[in-house]
């Protein structure tokens, strides 16, 4: 049962598809963050893009060659991505409960979605994640550094726009990574550097 923070974030995202794409396609931080995650991935692997939104990030991989899977609860956000990248494939789900079988994914690309749990759900859902991955699988996570959580408006776009967030220290999401059963590779902090990032990031490569 979703609750009302997760109905009321998804109704955002479902409000604000197209203007979200063309506010993010550009970025070229999470391009070069992209290209960098893929020289560790086997030729052909499987990605799983958890929070996937408008596709964005499931088109590079599959330009590269991937097999990527995107799943989203905005069910506009994957009417979207269905278009925008007719070779992968687009399912609505929440991510905090995958409907994938275990050791099924090489890979996991959870660019900034665990932005929008809250905290007390963040360890099921890596738990998550950390299931469907092969043994040895990588998973790259990027949350927002900060402290608290909870509802906020997005002041990138007009009107009321309201979601819910979470904010992370190094220490905390590095805990909960940990807890889910994560052996943490890398862990580096991201400064602002473009107009649509409003706080500094913090990227995790994590391994089963």
């Amino acid at each position: 049962m979703l609750g009302d923070e997760v109905k009321k974030t998804v109704k955002t995202y479902n409000e604000t598809v197209e203007e979200y794409y063309k506010k993010t396609k550009g970025l070229k931080s999470s391009r070069r963050e992209l290209n960098e995650f893929t020289k560790f991935l086997p030729k052909n692997a499987k990605i799983l893009d958890a929070g996937c939104g408008p596709g964005r990030d499931a088109k590079l991989f599959s330009d590269k060659g991937f097999e990527v899977i995107g799943i989203d609860l905005a069910e506009k956000m994957i009417e979207f991505a269905k278009k925008l990248v007719p070779k992968a494939d687009f399912r609505i789900m929440d991510f905090r409960e995958l409907g994938f079988k275990a050791n099924g994914f090489d890979a996991v690309y959870f660019n900034a979605a665990l932005l929008n749990v809250k905290k007390q759900d963040a360890e099921k859902t890596l738990g998550e994640m950390h299931r469907v991955l092969k043994l040895g699988g990588l998973m790259f996570l990027k949350v927002k550094e900060g402290k608290g959580e909870g509802f906020e408006k997005d002041k990138r776009y007009a009107g009321d726009v309201q979601k819910y967030v979470s904010y992370y220290s190094p220490g905390e999401i590095k805990q909960k990574a940990v807890f889910a059963g994560f052996k943490i590779l890398k862990i580096k902090i991201i400064p602002v550097t473009e107009e649509y990032d409003s706080r500094p990031q913090i990227i995790l490569y994590c391994k089963k």
